[in-house]
């Protein structure tokens, strides 16, 4: 399986582990990294959330490439606390895309003042990201095989 960590933020591999009787139990095989740099997109909002513009900086991200040691078919899989779906037959292995992170903060609402609203983050949720944690569930079952 494939796992994105940004680097500052993230900076361990992913905890892997899978629902067997109700238990959580660890299979995270072989765990190798690699740290690269993606561009990561900070919009910028107006009241109604419009985006005005788009600044592109270089973050460090860090790409896990974790093989799975003892998960058996049908079992859930929960990387990093979240449900990443089931151990399923594995076909051929890919290479994993690319995500574009997207990072920013909530706009105030028209009217109000401009305050910090806690609300900001990044996530590789936005385009490709969202194809590439698709992609992810699909490694693990891919991986799972193996």
């Amino acid at each position: 399986m494939f796992a994105w960590h940004q680097t500052a933020t993230q900076p361990t591999a992913p905890a892997v582990y899978v629902m067997r009787d109700g238990q959580m139990v660890d299979v995270a095989g072989t765990i190798i990294k690699e740290t690269t740099t993606l561009g990561v997109e900070w919009p910028e909002y107006n009241c109604k959330g419009e985006v005005t513009s788009v600044m592109t900086r270089d973050e460090t991200y860090d790409l896990y490439r974790i093989s799975l040691d003892g998960a058996l078919l049908g079992e859930e899989l929960i990387v990093d606390g979240q449900p990443a779906g089931k151990i399923a037959a594995s076909g051929s292995c890919f290479q994993p895309i690319q995500p574009v992170p997207v990072c920013g903060m909530l706009p105030p609402a028209c009217g109000e003042e401009d305050e910090d609203t806690g609300g900001g983050g990044c996530n590789t949720s936005g385009r490709d990201g969202a194809l590439a944690m698709g992609l992810l569930a699909l490694a693990l079952v891919l991986r799972a095989r193996r």
